[in-house]
């Protein structure tokens, strides 16, 4: 795979030093949330497994630095969701963002691979490219809500990875090198079958229970401050008229699950539900999800589990997020659960803004679970989208991509 990255002339010579000083080549990694984290960490193993002597810097979180990457920062709050949002991580992003600067003109990196954080890692990968370092990119700002200001961020990356077909044809069309890789997700999470739900159940304890409704509140402390009571209150409802339903919540990270738990009394729920950590399991387990729009849409169109997505901003981000549609800037249509833009319609139901209430969330679930035909519908689109993503060995290509432009 010859893709040639330019090599431009750097200001202080940085492609000339950007070894470290035992000769190992330096590769710098940038990730800014927990989907990003998890990916950035995957590409750091096949990065390794295909040059071990590699050294990795840069900024993520636990799993990359498990992964064997040395982090400057670690940066998992910067994926935040919307632009008030945003704005709160601002002085953290600087603070990161001047660290980068210090460590990399310490010690420049041979090659770049910046992970989503689309705002934050726009700014670096502009930085890197100007001092001549090959930038590539992997989940780009989505195309469609930011096609419009696409041209913007041309000029930071080198090589645009993209995950999704529309992503090649507008990234290309801007003047972006591009190459799809399509989503890493396929390879390790194939579509669920009746004997995984089985035994999904009986590692969760849930073996022999009727119809099981899994809940995921979301990856962020504010998604969970904001969707899981309206999630935990629909549960409620729903157990009112069917007692033997059973649920299942993801904890995304440990340190969420005492406010859980208390949301979940405040309910009376905890009798009727599993906690866990094990977000794939709680997944498989499930008839019906009701998530926090996000990464955790797209696994679930990939395991085939009907779905509910519920989102919520703050008002000011709603107020842009119409602005911007008013003047033609968004593509998004309305719709935000990614099998909705994947497909361009309404596959799965998505409760949004000030519809996020216990009521509604249970209306749409009571709708889904009374029609086992829609459910199987819903299924079979989801596995329609599965077919245009997976390509295979997404990350071995990735990461190759990534050791093209060490340009040896």
């Amino acid at each position: 795979m010859a893709l040639r990255f330019e090599k431009r002339a750097m200001h202080g010579s940085l492609r000339a030093e950007a070894r470290s000083r035992n000769g190992r080549p330096r590769i710098f990694l940038s990730a800014g949330e927990l989907s990003g984290d998890a990916a950035g960490a995957r590409v750091a193993a096949e990065i390794l497994k295909r040059r071990p002597q590699a050294q990795l810097v840069g900024v993520g979180s636990k799993r990359m630095a498990e992964a064997g990457v040395e982090l400057f920062a670690d940066a998992v709050e910067l994926g935040a969701v919307g632009w008030s949002e945003t704005a709160a991580v601002v002085p953290t992003g600087l603070g990161i963002g001047f660290e980068i600067r210090r460590r990399l003109l310490e010690e420049p990196p041979a090659a770049a691979l910046l992970i989503g954080s689309d705002l934050f890692n726009g700014f670096v990968g502009r930085w890197l490219r100007r001092h001549g370092v090959p930038t590539t990119v992997f989940f780009p700002p989505q195309v469609w809500l930011w096609e419009k200001f696409l041209r913007y961020y041309r000029s930071s990356y080198d090589l645009v990875l993209c995950s999704f077909p529309d992503e090649q044809t507008v990234y290309s069309r801007v003047g972006n090198r591009t190459l799809y890789v399509g989503h890493y997700l396929c390879d390790d999470l194939p579509s669920s079958t009746p004997a995984e739900q089985s035994s999904a159940r009986r590692r969760l304890d849930l073996d022999g229970a009727g119809t099981v409704v899994g809940i995921f509140p979301g990856s962020r402390a504010i998604e969970v401050e904001r969707l899981a009571p309206a999630l935990f209150a629909a549960a409620s409802q729903l157990l009112s008229e069917d007692s033997g339903l059973r649920f299942v919540v993801a904890v995304a990270l440990p340190e969420y699950e005492t406010t859980l738990r208390r949301l979940l009394a405040l309910e009376a729920l905890e009798e009727r539900v599993v906690l866990t950590a094990d977000s794939r399991a709680a997944m498989r387990a499930s008839d019906l999800l009701l998530l926090c729009s996000g990464t955790a849409t797209l696994e679930a169109t990939l395991v085939g589990v009907p779905m509910i997505s519920v989102y919520r901003v703050s008002w000011l981000t709603l107020g842009l997020l119409k602005l911007f549609d008013l003047f033609g800037l968004m593509q998004s249509k309305g719709n935000v659960a990614l099998p909705n833009v994947l497909s361009r319609r309404t596959l799965v139901p998505e409760v949004q803004q000030s519809k996020v209430k216990g009521s509604e969330i249970a209306r749409q679930a009571r709708r889904l679970l009374a029609d086992p035909e829609r459910r199987a519908e819903m299924c079979r689109d989801l596995a329609s989208i599965r077919d245009q993503l997976q390509v295979g060995n997404t990350l071995g290509k990735v990461a190759a991509a990534v050791l093209e432009g060490l340009g040896d």
